[in-house]
């Protein structure tokens, strides 16, 4: 069997050098990702990887959600437990795979929070 890798985090100064550069730069998608990391990087435990421009959210080693999307468009990938209940809600999230919820919404402060949300219920964050 192959050995379990656990993903690293970034230090919070790349992560935000990342995310300036791409303000500076006119990303589109540099609102929605500076609200996801204002709202859970003082949650205890989250720390953040830098996967090219887009960002993993991490807990002990572990992925609980990824950034994707288009140019202007942030999508947040999360990672649930299909036997652990999740009330959807429909204007923001799909289920697109087993085991995996994506959050989507223009608002960026909305976006971030109803990540957390969703990773509280599956992940019991505080």
């Amino acid at each position: 069997a192959e050995p379990l890798r656990l993903a690293v985090p970034d230090a919070p100064d790349a992560v935000l050098a990342m995310l300036t550069a791409l303000a500076d730069a006119g990303d589109k998608r540099a609102p929605a990702l500076r609200a996801l990391w204002d709202e859970l990087r003082v949650v205890v435990g989250i720390a953040f990887g830098i996967d090219g421009d887009n960002l993993r959210v991490l807990r002990g080693g572990q992925v609980l959600a990824t950034t994707a999307g288009t140019k202007s468009r942030v999508d947040v990938v999360c990672g649930i437990d299909p036997g652990r209940e999740l009330v959807v809600n429909p204007s923001t999230d799909s289920l697109k795979k087993v085991g995996e919820l994506t959050v989507s919404c223009a608002d960026p402060i909305a976006l971030a929070g109803r990540v957390r949300a969703v990773l509280a219920a599956q992940a019991e964050l505080v």
